[in-house]
């Protein structure tokens, strides 16, 4: 199910970019040789892990259960605004972030009584990688299984973009936006505006019928339109978050499971 209002609102808070930052967020000046790591198309590797996308619709923890840690054990995916009480292990690469009073997101180790939005594989990897606690504010959870169809065709696209690849056949970068275009497509953000174009001799009767849904309007170079500037609804305005952030999720648990591994075994990471 797509999802609108309120609930998509709460799941998109979910929503983290990639992890883009220097070892401890220290710049770094390295005398000696190092390796360029790339994971190769990493959010199809993630749709392929995945179990598929959760079926069903969203239902509200009840509020006896959002600290009874067994509730969560059956769950296929939950969405939780949780407030963190621990961070038992330090890492140079943390694997948790809020945003700073400029808007830039921080991953950081310093995290206690910070208010998060994370997923079940968020979840998962901060307790495992970094020994976290917290306490689970609200959430909500799917239980009706996983759509793995998902699995099949992007395993499909991504060796017929190898085959199309060997044979240098310029059609093997339809495939690339193919494999990466459903997880933007699935947290597109609300379209706030909409524009259209009016006759001049027609924009008094429509300031009349639609002056609640106008910004502004402005006349057309061509001098015979007026560009109109509309609010649009947000309440209209469906996406697919759940899968979005879980695609982004699995991205990071991709990356999560080598650099910790690395890290615990004191190999540099810069």
């Amino acid at each position: 199910y797509e999802m609108s209002g309120i609930v998509r609102e709460f799941i998109q808070k979910c929503v983290v970019g990639g992890r883009t930052m220097v070892s401890k967020n220290e710049k770094k000046i390295i005398d000696a040789f190092i390796d360029d790591f790339d994971a190769k198309s990493l959010y199809p590797s993630a749709m392929i892990r995945m179990l598929g996308f959760l079926k069903g619709k969203p239902k509200l923890i009840p509020t006896e259960e959002l600290n009874n840690k067994s509730f969560y054990d059956d769950k296929d995916g939950y969405f939780l605004k949780v407030k963190i009480t621990k961070v038992g292990i330090k890492r140079s690469f943390p694997l948790l972030s809020k945003m700073n009073k400029e808007g830039v997101r921080m991953f950081s180790n310093d995290l206690v009584g910070e208010i998060l939005y994370l997923d079940k594989t968020t979840l998962e990897d901060a307790k495992e990688f970094q020994d976290i606690d917290y306490e689970v504010l609200l959430g909500v959870y799917y239980d009706e299984g996983h759509n793995p169809k998902i699995i099949k065709v992007m395993s499909d696209l991504y060796e017929n973009r190898q085959k199309f690849q060997r044979e240098e056949n310029p059609i093997e970068k339809v495939y690339k936006l193919l494999m990466n275009s459903p997880y933007g497509k699935s947290i597109l953000k609300p379209i706030e505006t909409e524009i259209k174009y009016i006759s001049k001799d027609k924009i008094d009767d429509y300031v009349s019928s639609n002056y609640n849904f106008i910004r502004h309007y402005t006349l057309s170079v061509c001098g015979k339109t007026y560009k109109v500037y509309l609010y649009k609804t947000i309440d209209e305005h469906f996406n697919n978050a759940h899968i979005g952030v879980e695609i982004l999720s699995m991205s990071k648990r991709i990356m999560n499971e080598v650099m910790c591994l690395a890290e615990d075994n004191k190999i540099p990471l810069y």
